[in-house]
């Protein structure tokens, strides 16, 4: 019986497998712990690989005209069944029907291989692990299990015992592995060790407990239950952030100042995971707006939301950034100030005409942001449609599709922008017109009379969006979604 609700996760974590970029060891990792959960064969994974994924998504890698780091969910699923379906019915001596799943291999055979390597190493068991760090003495092959240990997550909880031993190995390369695999395997059990260690005479030991403290506090947050009078009732884990916070918060904002890229990302997001038992360290972050990497301001603006400062002073420090010279503190406030506002906390409310200026900044990264945050707020800023129509005509392509968006977020306000959005559907960049193509989606039936025009679109020249076409059309008309899975799955 040909199962697609089992398939489906499989499906989605190969496709990455085909999107643009490199693909790097933590996905390829989550990538793995997939086909792991899946309980498919190596030779049944294989199969799913070559003949279902790969000539579906094999395209996307010699496509041009747009970038893709993820491929939806429903467009997968469809455009695989509707591949088997077709393909059931040539023969396999037909030398031209496998051609498509030969190009999608040949382009992603090192990282299969790679993803496969980690699978096989999730199948491996954990009492042998720990059996391997208590009789060996090299330091490669110690290394190697606390790593593998690591992958297994929690999964490898019988070996606790033998990690926290390498926790107090001499070597550091030890340490700094064991520290790792204490944050995935014993996550809030290993706190103080992870701490003891931040302290540790090894800067890769350090860094290895940054990322390690990091896991321990995603863990450790969870949703607070609420009392009868509606108040969060503190947990244990609330209390364990406190504790976490008093002790490591001046060390975490060190690694946010000083670090590597990556022990900046790891301490910003500390510290949004603590919370307001971050709160004293505001104005560290402030100071770290202008951060050179972009995942890490991201990471930066988000723990700033999180921490949830003194609104007068965050909305004047936010204000200030908008005006500096430096273009990526401008990206980081206005990034913040849109969070801020889209929560609905009316005491930003004051920042709003700084945000819409900011759609005109000279930098197209802050037009972006401030585009992005003025969509989170939906209507509530429809003022700003104005600006957001000139914001279309910009000369990247992200920064068109960010306006789009934020358009369709608008309602009835948008209405008035219409001939702006049918000409992004003329767009030479398919990206551009997928986007504006998902703001029709939002407005559904109030552009109805448009429906011509998406009709058309179902024969647009990329694929992606003939299917966003689609979902429009469905959006518009208030149809639903068509499921002939069970149709296809009973034929195979």
């Amino acid at each position: 019986m040909f199962d697609v609700d089992r398939r489906l996760p499989v499906w989605q974590a190969l496709s990455k497998l085909f999107v643009d970029g490199e693909l790097g060891e933590e996905r390829q990792r989550q990538i793995a712990h997939v086909l792991k959960e899946s309980g498919f064969s190596h030779a049944e994974l294989t199969e799913i690989y070559e003949r279902e994924v790969a000539p579906v998504c094999y395209r996307h890698l010699y496509s041009t005209g747009g970038h893709w780091d993820r491929i939806e969910p429903e467009w997968l699923r469809a455009a695989i069944l509707d591949h088997l379906e077709r393909q059931s019915g040539v023969p396999d001596w037909w030398p031209f029907g496998r051609l498509p799943a030969k190009m999608g291999v040949q382009m992603t055979h090192s990282e299969w291989c790679g993803v496969m390597h980690i699978w096989r190493r999730l199948r491996r068991d954990p009492q042998d692990l720990a059996a391997t760090l208590a009789r060996s003495t090299d330091i490669a092959t110690l290394e190697r299990a606390l790593d593998d240990l690591t992958l297994l997550g929690e999964e490898a909880h019988p070996a606790r015992q033998a990690i926290y031993e390498m926790l107090y190995h001499l070597d550091f390369r030890v340490r700094a592995s064991a520290v790792r695999a204490a944050g995935q395997v014993l996550g809030d059990e290993a706190v103080d060790e992870v701490l003891r260690l931040l302290d540790d005479d090894s800067p890769t030991v350090r860094s290895a407990a940054l990322a390690a403290l990091r896991e321990v506090v995603q863990e450790l947050v969870d949703p607070h239950p609420e009392g009868a009078d509606g108040s969060l009732v503190p947990t244990q884990s609330d209390h364990l952030l406190e504790r976490i916070s008093q002790l490591a918060l001046d060390k975490v904002c060190v690694h946010l100042r000083e670090g590597k890229s990556r022990e900046r990302l790891h301490a910003a997001r500390i510290i949004e995971g603590l919370g307001a038992h971050a709160r004293p360290a505001s104005e560290r972050l402030f100071e770290r707006f202008g951060d050179r990497n972009e995942a890490v301001r991201r990471a930066i603006a988000d723990a700033l939301v999180a921490i949830g400062p003194d609104p007068d002073d965050a909305l004047a420090n936010l204000k200030r950034s908008l005006f500096v010279d430096c273009s990526r503190i401008r990206q980081t406030a206005a990034l913040c100030l849109g969070i801020f506002l889209a929560s609905g906390d009316r005491r930003y409310r004051p920042a709003l005409r700084a945000l819409e200026y900011a759609l005109e900044d000279n930098s197209a990264a802050v037009c972006r942001g401030a585009a992005a945050a003025i969509g989170w707020m939906g209507t509530t800023a429809a003022d700003a449609v104005p600006r957001l129509a000139e914001l279309v005509k910009a000369p990247e392509a992200p920064t068109r599709s960010t306006a789009l968006f934020a358009l369709g977020r608008m309602g009835d306000a948008a209405l008035e922008e219409l001939p702006t959005l049918a000409h992004a559907l003329e767009d030479e960049h398919p990206e551009v017109r997928r986007a504006a193509l998902r703001a029709f989606q939002n407005l559904g039936a109030l552009v109805r009379q448009m429906t011509p025009t998406f009709e058309a679109m179902r024969d647009d020249p990329d694929w992606l969006t003939q299917f966003e076409a689609k979902r429009t059309l469905e959006a518009v008309r208030g149809d639903e979604p068509a499921d002939d899975t069970w149709q296809f799955g009973a034929r195979i």
